[in-house]
Order: structure tokens, then C-alpha cells, then sequence
């Protein structure tokens, strides 16, 4: 009973929090690696069958998932007649995992986003303290799955039977980024393609570019390889466009830089090394990186932009380089899929890094999922071979033919702008500064902080001092709390 209680009471506080938060204005919403040079258009670890050991079984039931209604979906629907290659390849990898375990599948999606995080969660816990059964497996977004950790009704999933994070088809740079004290309580990996299609990247329109410039998109992507793209040379280039004069009105006003929205800003801190939370010695703690020179360095190149005539556009949107009205725009990968499907003339990049000595990193953006299993499964090592069996057929259709086939062939006009999307996977990364957004109160989580500081015109000392700091150093003792249990 007193478990019960205590679970009960840590759920509504985070519900509170989420509600707090929800009540703040736009600017407080939701907060949304290193260089490989191969042109690789085939996954040079297709043949993965000799690394995966989950039995082949017949269950013998139908084993239930529960997901969110999200841009690029997580599983397949086979009724689906539009010819989607994703979602034909999405039911590819459901075949594969009914076939090996000998299930059916049924998959609930549900609104899940971060409007609806909160009917989300209760759903998830209605399975655990209410009259509805639990699903075998959760793939939620990606803000959720700390919410519910912390209640305690999650599954550490080095504990599942099946479950063997040391495979490659597991994301190492999330399990590194989640995982404390040997626990790690949701992971993702190749069983979503949206991992490769929330990659946060730069976008350019290569006609304005040379339109407006001496630089041709072989010279963009030599910057890449030569290791010298950097913010300083962005916005050295940006600068120098000759755009047309900003003296027209603002409705027909050419950009050098925009953003599908706000939350891209987070990208400039992020890209550039910087961390919200590290983990040292084993337990989690607030960053350095929050209180030291380069990060004021950073804000003030930003800001100097951003409130620069013509240079970054902050309003935030998909129509201004749709429409050819900037020559430069920051997106997640999915927006190529839908927004600019029918651009021809799109360059890609990895986001711009602090310095020549830096790696390029690439933030994953929040509309991607987490995968997790709640205390209460039917069967914990079946669905642990759900999970894992997921994951493996992930390996051999998702990355095949979504990554390296629709990526690296049909996004990427060239060999050039197919390389590119080696060196923005390879850099992508995520943190629990970010993904722990919903234990944050009143709207102070820090994975929006700098985007704040731009579009607020803060200081960042005093900024940082008054509203985060304080609850950074909160949160960072309550997840060692947790995790030392």
C-alpha cells in the first residue's frame, strides 16, 4: 500500500509539473558526433543474422504495442494503400518479428506528442493502477519515458530477459546518455526510423546560394571535409550574401538563414559541444558547460544574427524556404520528406561545429521515440524478445532502406550530399538535460534555455542564475536518487 502511495503521489507531481510548464508562452515550449567520409549507399552491416540470438519461438498471442501519433510513424499498417516506402518497409520489419516469435501484432497509436504528453502518461498508467491490461511494449516520445521512470513502473531493461544493448542495432550514444548506475529504463536504435528522420541538419537552396554568392555547394561541402564549418564561417558566409535589399517589405524580405521552428535554435548549443547534464563518476551532474566562456561566446554570435536585419530569421516556419526566401534553413531530416519533398534544388549539411578542433554533432530532435516496458507485462522475457526482435529486424530493413536507400540515394543529390549524411549520423547525440524536460517546474527546463536566451534577449549569467540553476542541480540529485535505489 505505502508503494502504491508513493508512486501515486510521484506521478501527480510530475503531472503538475507538466501542467505548470504547459501554461508558459511559446517561447518556454518544448525543446526539440564525429566525421566519417564514406559514400556508402549499402549498410555495411546488413548480414546481422549471426549476432542475433533471440530463439525463434512460437508465443503463440497477440502481443499488443502501444505508440504516438507521430509525423513518421513507428509501425507499419499494412492496410495502408498510399505507397509510402517507409511505412512499406515499417510492415517489412513487423513481418519479421511475427514470423520469428510466432505472434500477432496489435499496435494502439494514440496522441502522444508534446500537446498531449500528459493524456499519454495516464494512459500508461491506467495499465498499471487501473483495469486495463498492460501492453507487451511502449514506444513513446521521447519526453515521456523519465516522467514515468521516476514513478518507479517502468522495467530497467538490463534486467529483461532478451533484451542485449551490446548489439549494434542499439543506439550507443543514447544508452551512454540514459544509463546510471547500470540501469538504463528506455532505449531506441534502428527499430525507429525516426531517429534518422529527427537528425536536426542544415538545409541550403544551392540556386539562391549561387545566386547571391561566389560559393557553389562543392565549396560548402569541402568546408565540411576540410573540417572548417564552423559558426564563425556560417556566419561569415551568411553575412557576405548579397541579398536583395531589406528596405522591401517584410512579407517578400529574403533570409540568409531560417528554421522549420523556434526549437532549432537549441541545435546551436548543442552542436556546439556544449551539455545540459554530464555523468561523472558514475552519477549525473549539472555541466560546466552552462557557466563557462564559450557558451557567452556562443549566445553573443547568435544573438548578433538573429537580431541582424537579414542574417537569421527567428520567426521560425517552413514557408520561407519553401518559397525560396532563405537561403539557409534548420530542420530535421523529416521535413525533407514532407515540407520540401518537391524541392529540387536542396544541399544538406551537418550543423555547423564551435571550433576546427570540435566534432560535428548532430541533436536529435524531440518528435522521435523511446522505447520501454512497464513493471506489470504479461511476461517480461517476452516482451523483452519483442523489444529486442524489433530492434534486429530495425537492422535489416529500417537502415537499409530507409538510411541508406531513400536517405543517402533519394535525398541526396550527389555523392557529395550522400557523404554528408555519414558525418550527421555519426554525430548525432541527446542528453538527460534534454529528455528530462518534464521534471522541470514552471517552464525552467534547460533544454530550452539558450533558445530563451536568444529570443528573450537575455543575459546569460544572470538568466542562467535566477531561473536554472536551481532546478538543474534539483533534478540532477533527484535522478542520482533514483538511480541508486
Amino acid at each position: 500500500m505505502k508503494r502504491f502511495i508513493s508512486l501515486t503521489l510521484a506521478l501527480l507531481m510530475v503531472l503538475g509539473a507538466m501542467a505548470l510548464t504547459a501554461c508558459k508562452k511559446n517561447t518556454e515550449q518544448k525543446p526539440t558526433g564525429t566525421t566519417n567520409s564514406s559514400s556508402q549507399t549499402e549498410d555495411p552491416n546488413i548480414s546481422a543474422d549471426e549476432r542475433f540470438d533471440v530463439p525463434k519461438q512460437e508465443i503463440g498471442r497477440v502481443m499488443t504495442a502501444l505508440t504516438y501519433n507521430s509525423t513518421i510513424p513507428e509501425f507499419g499498417n499494412d492496410k495502408d494503400e498510399s505507397g509510402d516506402s517507409v511505412n512499406y518497409t515499417l510492415v517489412q520489419r513487423d513481418n519479421i518479428v511475427k514470423e520469428h516469435l510466432g505472434i500477432e501484432m496489435k499496435v494502439t497509436s494514440i496522441e502522444g506528442q508534446f500537446g498531449s504528453m500528459t493524456s499519454f502518461i495516464e494512459t500508461v498508467t491506467n495499465t498499471v493502477f487501473g483495469n486495463v491490461e498492460a501492453y507487451d511494449i511502449i514506444g513513446a516520445y521521447c519526453l515521456i519515458p523519465v516522467s514515468l521512470m521516476v514513478t518507479g513502473i517502468i522495467e530497467d531493461l538490463n534486467t529483461v530477459e532478451n533484451v542485449d544493448f551490446s548489439k549494434t542495432w542499439w543506439s550507443d550514444f543514447i544508452h551512454d546518455a540514459v544509463t546510471l548506475n547500470n540501469k538504463t529504463y528506455f532505449m531506441s536504435g534502428e527499430l525507429s526510423a525516426n531517429l534518422l528522420y529527427n537528425m536536426q541538419i542544415m538545409l541550403f537552396n544551392t540556386g539562391l546560394l549561387e545566386s547571391y554568392s561566389d560559393l557553389t555547394k562543392n565549396d560548402l561541402y569541402s568546408l565540411v571535409d576540410n573540417d572548417e564549418w564552423t559558426i564563425d564561417r556560417f556566419f561569415e558566409i551568411a553575412s557576405a550574401l548579397s541579398l536583395p535589399s531589406d528596405t522591401v517589405d517584410a512579407a517578400s524580405k529574403i533570409y540568409a538563414i531560417g528554421m522549420s521552428d523556434q526549437n532549432q535554435l537549441d541545435s546551436f548549443y548543442i552542436a556546439s559541444g556544449l551539455h545540459l547534464f554530464e555523468i561523472q563518476d558514475g552519477a549525473l551532474t549539472v555541466s560546466q558547460d552552462t557557466n563557462s566562456n564559450k557558451v557567452l561566446s556562443l549566445l553573443d554570435k547568435v544573438k548578433n544574427a538573429a537580431y541582424n536585419s537579414q542574417i537569421l530569421n527567428v520567426n521560425g516556419g517552413t514557408t520561407g524556404f519553401k518559397t525560396n526566401m532563405e537561403v539557409f534553413t534548420i530542420a530535421a531530416v523529416k521535413y525533407v520528406k514532407t515540407d520540401f519533398n518537391e524541392m529540387k534544388n536542396i544541399g544538406l549539411l551537418p550543423f555547423p561545429k564551435y571550433s576546427e578542433d570540435d566534432s560535428y554533432h548532430t541533436l536529435l530532435g524531440n518528435d522521435h521515440a523511446e522505447y520501454f516496458i512497464t513493471s506489470n507485462v504479461k511476461n517480461k522475457a517476452e516482451s523483452g524478445a519483442f523489444l529486442e526482435t524489433l530492434a534486429y529486424a530495425g537492422s535489416i530493413q529500417i537502415t537499409p532502406d530507409v538510411y541508406y536507400r531513400i536517405m543517402k540515394q533519394q535525398y541526396s543529390k550527389d555523392p557529395a550530399s550522400s557523404r554528408m549524411f555519414d558525418i550527421i549520423r555519426a554525430g548525432t547525440t541527446t542528453e538527460f538535460g534534454i529528455l528530462s524536460y518534464n521534471l522541470f517546474e514552471g517552464g525552467n527546463a534547460p533544454a530550452s534555455m539558450f533558445r530563451n536566451a536568444v529570443l528573450l534577449k537575455r543575459d546569460w549569467v544572470s538568466y542562467y542564475k535566477e531561473s536554472f540553476e536551481s532546478p538543474m542541480t534539483k533534478v540532477a540529485g533527484q535522478l542520482n536518487a533514483f538511480f541508486e535505489d
